[in-house]
């Protein structure tokens, strides 16, 4: 995937879910190729599919926040990034992505 080769990458982590469904972190790595890819849609299904079989997927969590924002779904994104935060305290930027939400929520200005 990091060679730019986003097909094959998808190809691949699509033979991981084949082989194991229940393993959370194949369907959440199929994820990190639609994306960039800009498939929101199936991105979101796929986080979703990793939390239901993993609730405290931080990754998944994480990543559906920056989705939510870009289809401006800011209370989504808010809860996804302090969902992701009370189970990993130290994901880099998401306190500051959080304070930045919410006082756009609450009308202040940033």
């Amino acid at each position: 995937m990091r060679q730019g080769i986003v097909r094959s990458a998808l190809d691949d982590f699509s033979t991981a879910v084949a082989w194991t469904p229940g393993f959370a972190e194949a369907w959440h790595k199929r994820t990190t190729v639609h994306f960039p890819m800009g498939d929101d849609p199936a991105s979101i299904a796929e986080r979703r599919r990793t939390l239901a079989l993993e609730p405290r997927h931080f990754a998944a969590l994480g990543g559906l926040g920056p989705i939510c924002l870009k289809l401006d779904v800011k209370h989504a994104a808010l809860e996804a990034l302090e969902k992701a935060l009370e189970i990993n305290p130290h994901l880099p930027g998401t306190r500051q992505k959080v304070r930045e939400l919410r006082d756009k929520l609450d009308g202040k200005k940033t």
